[in-house]
C-alpha cells in the first residue's frame, strides 16, 4: 500500500528512479549532440551549474511540460493505463525524447490495444535495447509487464546496469 506522500505524488518512485538513472551533474555535459545538466535535462548553457535541488526542480518540470503532454499524444489512453505502463513509458520518453518514441509503432499499438507482453517484446526488439541503453530498455519492458502480474500499487523494479 502506499504512504500518503506516494498518493499525493504517484511518480515521485519515477523521479528517484530517473535521478539514479541520469546520475547527477552539476555542469554541463555532452549527451547526444546537445548539452546536458543535472539529471539529464538541457543545460542553459555551457557555463550553467545547478544544484541537486534545481536539478530535481529542472527534472520534474521537463516532466510536466514535455514528457507527459508527449505521451499522451503518442497514446491515445496514456491516462487510463496501468500506472506500471505509464512509468516505463515515461522512462523510455525521458531516455530517449518524443520523436524518438514515436518509431516505437508496433509497442505503441500494443500499448494501445492493452497487449502489454507484445509492448514489453517490442520493447526489446529494438536497436535501444540491442546496442544504445539495454539497461533502461529492460527496465522500461518489466514496467509494462509488471502491469500483467498485479494492478495495484507500482512496485519499481531495480535498475539493471
Amino acid at each position: 500500500m502506499a504512504n500518503d506522500n506516494t498518493q499525493q505524488d504517484p511518480f515521485k518512485e519515477v523521479r528517484e528512479y530517473l535521478k539514479t538513472a541520469e546520475g547527477f551533474s552539476p555542469t554541463p555535459y555532452e549527451d547526444n549532440g546537445r548539452l546536458s545538466i543535472g539529471y539529464g535535462t538541457q543545460a542553459e548553457g555551457p557555463d550553467d551549474i545547478v544544484t541537486e535541488e534545481e536539478a530535481a526542480v529542472r527534472m520534474r518540470a521537463y516532466l510536466q511540460d514535455v514528457s507527459y503532454p508527449e505521451l499522451r499524444d503518442i497514446y491515445s489512453n496514456f491516462d487510463e493505463l496501468p500506472p506500471h505502463v505509464q512509468f516505463g513509458l515515461l522512462n523510455q520518453n525521458f531516455n530517449m525524447g518524443g520523436t524518438n518514441q514515436r518509431k516505437f509503432v508496433n509497442q505503441i499499438k500494443a500499448v494501445e490495444a492493452g497487449d502489454f507482453e507484445k509492448a514489453a517484446e517490442e520493447t526489446l526488439a529494438s536497436k535501444w535495447f540491442e546496442e544504445q541503453n539495454p539497461g533502461r530498455a529492460q527496465w522500461t519492458a518489466d514496467m509494462i509487464r509488471k502491469a500483467l502480474q498485479s494492478q495495484d500499487e507500482p512496485d519499481i523494479p531495480v535498475m539493471r546496469a
